[in-house]
């Protein structure tokens, strides 16, 4: 299995063991910059409220 399909098999079971049902991951099928990318998640959002964040984010309680 190469590297790139482990990580997106780990990341789809950790996503749907720690958050199921709260968290979608969106896969383009090519490479986008980060603007489409997150307008891609924008557009199959079904929350009313949704939140983009960058990696260097970090989040404690009551934030």
């Amino acid at each position: 299995m190469s590297s790139c399909v482990e990580l997106k098999l780990n990341l789809d079971q950790y996503v749907s063991k720690r958050y199921p049902g709260l968290v979608k991951i969106v896969r383009n099928s090519r490479r986008e910059g980060l603007i489409r990318a997150r307008l891609q998640g924008w557009k199959v959002a079904t929350a009313p409220v949704v939140g983009f964040f960058d990696a260097h984010v970090e989040f404690s309680t009551g934030w």
